[in-house]
């Protein structure tokens, strides 16, 4: 994976072979282990960040926190 955006509709995943979307609708959960960040979809694919990537605590917790948030709201409808 060359690069990953995140925003309120989807994440997409950008590589040099082409890209792949995923709807919050699509994404079952997230946690984290072993310091990953694990998304997961509802066909059981995951999205796998290292934690390594962020700059600091602060900014993993929130994305963490933002993926949490959103796959809540898409839970609900």
């Amino acid at each position: 994976m060359l690069r990953l955006k995140i925003n309120r509709s989807y994440i997409e995943q950008v590589m040099k072979i082409g890209s792949s979307r995923f709807f919050w609708n699509n994404i079952k959960k997230t946690y984290r282990k072993q310091g990953f960040l694990f998304i997961q979809t509802k066909e059981n694919r995951c999205i796998i960040i290292p934690e390594r990537v962020f700059k600091n605590e602060e900014e993993t917790e929130k994305l963490y926190n933002f993926v949490k948030e959103k796959i809540a709201q898409n839970t609900m409808e």
